[in-house]
């Protein structure tokens, strides 16, 4: 079956085999993203009432008729798994759905894998854009309602992705680093762990004026937007650096190979070895135990 995928992080787009469909219903593209996103099967008067909410219920059942006529039109007769009462996405493994493969890498990197930094960084890498952007349903307000629930769960799941990347224990480039606390900020301007974050990456990077225009940014932020101060932790923290009593201009942690040179194989040998040896114990750098007691876990 051709691979189809859905990417809803920004306006939706559905390709089939990498080519564009155009569904040219919005109420048939909503009910896609609705049963894309849920995962599970939708009753059919749940849905007719979600997307034709002024429409009595058997005007609205047939609407939904019609639209699912359009999905498999456009997608395939195999796509959706409907019965009287029920209508489900086909659960296939061709089917690629951008927010799902998300949260699918959150899930690795919340349960701790050794993989969790190329968890992270492939998850924030497919949120580029807010949920279903520029997409609106006027005559669906349930439908708008669970839209900006999920684009705020979203942004909170990214802002937690990208605040962990931020952390020079779990990015060491501190460049990098900056690079994700800025994006981090740009999803709430108001967000002070974000500033500090900030703050002390400008330190450890050796720019410790850039720390004190950041602070000076979330000052400013916060009289105009909500007429209150930093925090005190945030204007600590700006003392701290003033001071001088933060590290400035810390060396990123170099990456340290944990395993040993493989041995050359000896032609006197006849039997394997019945387990390899255990990998050396590699103590931390001084720099890398320095910023961790910094910036925290």
């Amino acid at each position: 079956m051709p691979t189809l995928s859905l990417a809803l992080f920004g306006a939706p787009t559905i390709t089939l085999e990498q080519q564009n469909v155009h569904i040219g219903r919005r109420k048939a593209v909503a009910l896609l993203a609705y049963l894309a996103v849920t995962q599970r099967p939708q009753s059919r008067a749940h849905l007719a009432a979600l997307l034709w909410p002024d429409y009595d219920e058997s005007s609205a059942r047939g609407e939904l008729r019609r639209a699912l006529s359009t999905l498999n039109q456009c997608l395939g007769a195999d796509r959706l798994d409907a019965d009287r009462s029920q209508v489900a996405l086909s659960r296939a493994s061709d089917l690629h759905v951008d927010i799902v493969a998300f949260r699918g890498r959150l899930a690795v990197a919340r349960h701790g894998s050794a993989d969790r930094q190329t968890a992270l960084r492939a998850a924030v890498a497919l949120a580029q854009a807010e949920f279903m952007a520029g997409f609106t349903m006027d005559d669906a307000p349930d439908f708008e309602e669970w839209q900006r629930f999920e684009a705020g769960a979203l942004r909170r799941d990214l802002a937690w992705a990208l605040a962990q990347l931020a952390q020079p224990t779990v990015t060491p480039d501190l460049a990098s680093a900056l690079t994700y606390a800025t994006r981090w900020l740009a999803l709430d301007p108001l967000d002070e762990a974000a500033h500090r974050r900030l703050m002390k990456l400008h330190a450890a990077t050796g720019d410790p004026n850039a720390a004190y225009r950041q602070y000076q940014e979330c000052k400013q932020r916060l009289a105009q937007e909500v007429d209150a101060p930093p925090a005190p932790e945030t204007t600590a923290l700006y003392e701290q650096i003033r001071a001088g009593k933060f590290p400035i201009g810390l060396a990123t942690p170099a990456r340290q190979n944990s395993e040993p040179p493989a041995p050359r194989p000896s032609p006197l040998a006849t039997q394997p070895p019945l387990s390899p040896p255990p990998p050396p114990f590699i103590r931390p750098a001084p720099e890398f135990r320095q910023i961790a007691m910094i910036f925290g876990p």
